[in-house]
């Protein structure tokens, strides 16, 4: 075993705990030693696929056991493991196909068909791609003449077994990507050494073992998520992962947590917040915490406030930890175990001293800060990962000379973070030196954001402001000047330059920027939210007690004391978190259950408020008939299985065959003419696509006869 490669630290757990628990769904589970043998079948594969060690694997898919059992798969025969998301907007994916990926895709069968659609749009190149089905399945697919081609697997007994170690500490294992100030990702790649040196330090730090049981709540694709995968799986412990609707419910992930034991959870203290509102308006939830240990968080500031609130609501002894680090350093490098508080809500919860082989340090004007003086964040470590891909020029300007040293060289990175050094001895982060700062755990580039804005012909400048509302709950507004462009259709082109994650909460237009006395933009006489959402002509009072009881409970949720019925959810400061407590208030008030899909595609106080009264009174309506046709367009559906019907000849994938056995005499006639009847009936049945005149698919039906 080489402790500084994680996955040869895995298999050694393996052996020491065989038949554990290694993951477990709530659907299915796998045992460590099943979990092993399937990721060696898949570092077999690609060990036969990879012209070169470090070859990168973009793997595709949502958290399961399918998708770590790729990493680790990756991690085993020498690839660099990329996850994917296929949220991603358009140009993020462009960037990751072209700039980080060698044609090797592995990806989970449930994302296969919007994946592959995916792929057609945007001329993707896929040279291998690897699907993963149910119950462990392996498929394999080779570009060959345009098409990717099925190739069978030669599998032998030996495939389970571990394979030789290919790699050592110093070798790049992981890519992921965050925010630019180009308008560009910065992938960064990570070093086998420094991830197993931080899960190390956390089972050590915090007495983990085999009796842990970790949620899995981060997003794959941010590096985080390395944090709840392995502090489990190198511990002997059981990683969780919850279904979609628990992870948007307050409510059901506490329940979920309390079903599964649950002792230990990673998470932003946004997701914190979240769950001290659940607890306070339902105080009984507390039976539901108490196999809980740990809560650690990290991604953003946390204020003394937020502890008072939760105390006040929670019995249970349950540890908090505020953690601090970058992706650039490997994760996390301070901790702070929350204890005693002083008596200033408002004071930021430090993140306490490095952990071990960390050393940092505050600089001002090249020197050391005094005491409560605040400068700029340097972190010194062995431990860091290997930069930005390809990229030295920007590696450079984050990875710098010792601002201390000059004799010798000595590297440390320069976080752009502000802070001072308390009596205590810990570190309190203040906030950022440049325009990147951190939504709700996400870090966000506010360049990146504005050079998208600025990139539509009819924006002529712009300012993003980051606004922190009454719940603490951070957004992004965005102002513009030049011609006014109609919100649903801005965001709609702007959602194919960002990720939801950077999409501002407001958007407001302006005929021109006010300036200070230096004849800069005075970012702090900018209307705030309350101003732009009461400043327009366009206001609707709700209809009805379900819609006023609706703006009542937004007007908690957001902070605001009149909202217009006709306005998004989603454009006066609401996200996916603020969505689930929505949900939660909703559910309380008129007992009826939504999904957070409902609150997406009914946004505004109108529909929502709709979409309730038809539960309350079951309403159902008709669907009209189209008027009839020659033939009729393709629904974007029936186009995307056309599409992959071409692509993979002869599939069948989405026929549904069945096979039936009469017994006894049988009465052809009336079989025949049940048949008859059946077809005549259901035009589905009778529908066929071919091109029409103007050279587009189009549906056709088929008479009876």
């Amino acid at each position: 075993m080489n402790k500084k490669v994680i996955h040869s630290v895995f298999e050694k757990i393996v052996r020491d705990f065989p038949d554990q628990v290694a993951i477990d769904t709530g659907q299915t589970n796998i045992t460590y030693i099943q979990l092993n043998k399937y990721a060696n079948r898949l570092s077999n594969v690609l060990s036969d696929i990879f012209q070169k060690k470090g070859t990168i694997v973009n793997v595709v898919g949502n958290a399961s056991i399918e998708l770590i059992g790729a990493m680790l798969s990756v991690f085993k025969s020498g690839g660099i493991y990329l996850p994917v998301d296929i949220k991603f907007s358009e140009k993020r994916l462009r960037q990751i196909f072209s700039d980080t990926s060698d044609g090797v895709i592995i990806l989970t069968e449930d994302v296969k068909d919007q994946f592959l659609s995916i792929v057609d749009a945007l001329d993707i190149v896929i040279e291998t791609l690897i699907v993963l089905g149910n119950n462990q399945t392996i498929r394999i697919f080779r570009l060959s003449e345009d098409i990717l081609t099925p190739i069978m697997l030669d599998e032998s007994e030996s495939w389970e077994d571990d394979p030789l170690l290919q790699v050592d500490g110093d070798t790049e294992n992981y890519i992921f990507y965050t925010s630019g100030s180009t308008g560009e990702g910065k992938a960064i790649v990570g070093l086998n050494a420094s991830l197993s040196h931080f899960i190390h330090w956390e089972i050590k730090e915090f007495n983990i073992d085999h009796t842990c049981r970790v949620s899995q709540l981060t997003q794959i694709t941010f590096d985080a998520s390395l944090r709840d995968i392995f502090v489990a799986l190198i511990s002997g412990g059981t990683l969780y992962i919850p279904p979609q609707n628990v992870r948007s419910s307050g409510t059901e992930l506490l329940k979920w947590s309390f079903e599964n034991k649950i002792t230990i959870i990673h998470c932003v203290p946004s997701l914190f917040r979240l769950l001290t509102k659940e607890l306070t308006v339902a105080p009984n939830l507390n039976e539901y915490l108490i196999y809980l240990k740990y809560i650690l968080m990290a991604g953003e500031l946390i204020y003394i406030k937020d502890i008072i609130n939760w105390r006040n609501v929670v019995d249970a002894k349950i540890q908090l930890v505020n953690l601090y680090g970058a992706t650039e350093t490997t994760l996390i490098k301070t901790f702070y175990r929350i204890g005693d508080l002083d008596n200033n809500p408002s004071n930021i919860i430090p993140v306490g001293k490095p952990i071990s082989n960390t050393i940092i340090a505050l600089i001002k004007d090249n020197r050391i800060c005094k005491d409560g003086e605040i400068g700029e964040i340097f972190i010194k470590t062995p431990f860091m990962t290997n930069g930005y891909y390809k990229n030295p020029e920007l590696s450079s300007k984050s990875f710098v000379q010792n601002p201390l040293v000059s004799d010798v060289k000595d590297i440390v990175y320069k976080t752009g973070d502000l802070g001072r050094i308390l009596p205590s001895g810990d570190i309190e982060v203040l906030g950022r030196l440049d325009s990147q700062v951190k939504i709700n755990g996400v870090r966000v580039e506010l360049l990146e954001v504005e050079k998208a804005i600025l990139s539509f012909n009819n924006v002529t400048g712009v300012v993003v402001n980051v606004h922190k509302g009454a719940d603490d709950f951070s957004s992004l507004i965005a102002y513009y000047t030049g011609i006014e462009i109609e919100q649903e259709e801005f965001r709609t082109a702007l959602s194919k330059l960002l990720n939801p994650q950077l999409l501002p909460s407001y958007i407001c237009h302006i005929a021109e920027f006010p300036l200070n006395v230096n004849g800069k933009i005075d970012k702090k006489a900018l209307r705030l939210p309350d101003e732009i959402i009461m400043g327009g002509s366009g206001f609707h009072s709700p209809v009805g007690n379900v819609e006023i009881s609706l703006a009542q409970i937004w007007g908690e949720i957001l902070g605001y004391k009149k909202i217009s019925r006709d306005i998004s959810f989603f454009h006066i400061g609401g996200h996916s978190l603020r969505a689930i407590r929505l949900i939660s208030m909703i559910q309380k008030r008129f007992s009826v259950n939504l999904k957070i899909v409902d609150v997406f595609t009914n946004p505004t106080i109108q529909s929502l408020g709709l979409l309730i009264e038809n539960s309350l009174i079951n309403h159902f309506e008709n669907i009209d008939p189209v008027p009839e046709s020659d033939s009729y367009p393709l629904s974007s559906a029936q186009r995307r299985l056309w599409i992959l019907d071409q692509f993979e000849e002869g599939n069948i994938a989405y026929n549904m065959p069945g096979v039936y056995v009469f017994e006894g005499s049988l009465d052809r006639n009336s079989l025949d003419y049940a048949f008859a009847e059946l077809i005549g009936r259901h035009e589905s049945l009778r529908t066929i696509f071919r091109e029409g005149a103007d050279g587009d698919i189009r549906q056709y039906i088929q008479s009876p006869q």
